[in-house]
């Protein structure tokens, strides 16, 4: 028995290993090396160690988000199983068209932890809400503030389309924090309707 689950551990090793050579083939075919050399030699190496680190914190935040939404799913659930799906599903979507890493991480993290597919999808639908809702107040505020779309909103030629773009801005805020406030109540119900069943 423990002869079959060390082989079924080394033959899952032995797949992930082949999938990374297999998807590194398809990343670089046909990478000219020498320009690739070139134009590491004349970047600016702070500048890539910058971009490095802020692309591994974006990672980190937003696996720790992730856990985060698994939680109510799965209390005692680990950061690395949604760190290391995440970062499959993130290669994958970089890849292959149509975002298919999107459907893939939350399949393998369901398999993985023996949760409900459905609720692992809900929280990469939960993802997207949150992430549009950031939008949509980074817009709000660059509506609200109209000097800083650029030189020409303080024109009169354009004041009809900077009023506009200020409702539009308002708008879009309240839609901010009625989501917000909708999702709120969602959850503090959800809660208490789950006190009471207990």
């Amino acid at each position: 028995m423990q002869r079959n689950r060390k082989l079924k551990r080394w033959l899952k090793m032995a797949a992930g290993v082949a999938l990374a050579v297999a998807l590194l083939w398809f990343f670089f075919r046909g990478t000219n090396w020498a320009d690739v050399s070139t134009s590491l030699a004349e970047a600016d190496l702070a500048l890539l160690v910058l971009v490095v680190v802020l692309n591994v914190t974006s990672l980190v935040t937003r696996t720790w988000r992730w856990q985060l939404l698994l939680r109510p799913l799965k209390e005692d659930i680990r950061f690395s199983p949604p760190g290391r799906y995440y970062n499959v599903g993130f290669a994958v979507t970089s890849l292959l068209p149509g975002r298919l890493g999107e459907l893939l991480r939350p399949y393998l993290l369901a398999r993985d932890q023996g949760l409900s597919f459905t609720s692992a999808l809900a929280s990469i639908a939960t993802e997207r809400v949150i992430d549009l809702t950031v939008v949509l107040a980074l817009l709000a505020s660059a509506f609200i503030f109209p000097d800083s779309l650029g030189p020409r909103a303080n024109d009169p030629a354009f004041s009809h389309y900077i009023e506009a773009l200020e409702l539009t801005g308002l708008l879009a805020l309240v839609a901010v924090v009625v989501g917000v406030v909708f999702l709120s109540y969602v959850k503090l119900r959800t809660e208490r309707a789950t006190a009471l069943v207990k």
